[in-house]
């Protein structure tokens, strides 16, 4: 016949409890310690390992090839992208470069890509002026009848002249 097993009598607070919670609590923090150092020395490798790509000199640009600029040379494209040879192609943000360049008035689109380890492809549509309008001063009007720009005496293309509107009516 087995024998019952006889439990120790204890008070609600007593010592041996609370010291018990107290080892938990210890053990708790400890173990949130650990995880929060872990992950603080993780992020900091990963910051290291990006500095360390991003500024090495394995990834410089060495070639910059641009497409589809017939108005536009090729250094006016890459003074309004920013871009120069010899940077970090990994650092450089391409939707940035992006939206440069399609704040200029003859680019009607961009794409820019890079080809690892040390290229850089910008492929530019440019605006075909159709027809200059004549709005009070003399303005570019591209294949989709939109104003983009106004006639400078350095621009060198010969498309016909449309008078006899008014800017009130456009």
């Amino acid at each position: 016949m087995a024998r019952k097993q006889v439990r120790k009598n204890y008070y609600k607070n007593s010592l041996a409890q609370r010291r018990q919670r107290f080892i938990g609590r210890c053990l708790l923090s400890l173990k949130i310690m650990l995880l929060t150092g872990g992950m603080a020395g993780i992020s900091l490798l990963l910051i290291l390992a990006y500095d360390a790509v991003t500024q090495t000199s394995y990834f410089e640009a060495h070639e910059i090839t641009v497409e589809g600029n017939k108005e536009l040379s090729k250094q006016t494209v890459l003074k309004q992208a920013g871009l120069k040879l010899h940077e970090n192609i990994l650092a450089v943000n391409l939707n940035t470069i992006r939206y440069r360049l399609m704040a200029h008035p003859w680019v009607a689109s961009a794409a820019i890509e890079r080809a690892l380890p040390d290229t850089i492809h910008i492929r530019v549509k440019e605006r075909v002026p159709i027809a200059i309008v004549d709005l009070d001063r003399l303005f570019y009007v591209d294949e989709r009848g939109e104003i983009f720009k106004p006639v400078e005496s350095s621009d060198r293309v010969r498309v016909p002249v449309v008078t006899g509107l008014s800017l009130s009516g456009i």
